[in-house]
């Protein structure tokens, strides 16, 4: 295992042990289910742990932003994975612009293979790919 998968594993791990409870309440008002939850939490943390190693541009699916997005605000908690991720990882929505829309899409699919380097195959119904 190379080092940045290691330390991947490592941050997820600890990303892992915090109370989500709160984010995932919101979910629930949002009508997801507690399976859904559950592994739109697994594959945002393990987004989280990708952009706390890689010095890339990444981008997130649609279900790991929707998890994100209840996360970010809740602040004491995101003030921690900062904590254990060794930084802030900022949101930077899309503009609607076409060459931000571009970028977006090829920081997506730095973030599948990314994915594919440290966890192998993503969950195609949290991820929303079919395969190239």
């Amino acid at each position: 295992m190379g080092e940045t998968m290691k330390n991947t594993h490592i941050i997820f791990d600890k990303l892992n042990q915090l109370d989500y409870s709160t984010v995932e309440y919101k979910l629930k008002s949002e009508k997801f289910s507690e399976k859904e939850i559950s592994k739109m939490k697994k594959e945002c943390l393990r987004f989280l742990s990708l952009c706390a190693e890689k010095k890339i541009a990444l981008s997130p699916s649609y279900m790991v932003d929707m998890y994100w997005h209840q996360l970010i605000l809740c602040t004491k908690i995101y003030e921690e994975v900062g904590k254990i991720c060794g930084k802030f990882i900022h949101h930077i929505p899309n503009n609607g612009n076409k060459i931000q829309r571009k970028k977006d899409s090829e920081a997506f699919w730095k973030t599948i293979e990314s994915y594919e380097e440290s966890y192998g195959e993503p969950n195609l119904k949290i991820w929303g790919i079919e395969r190239r």
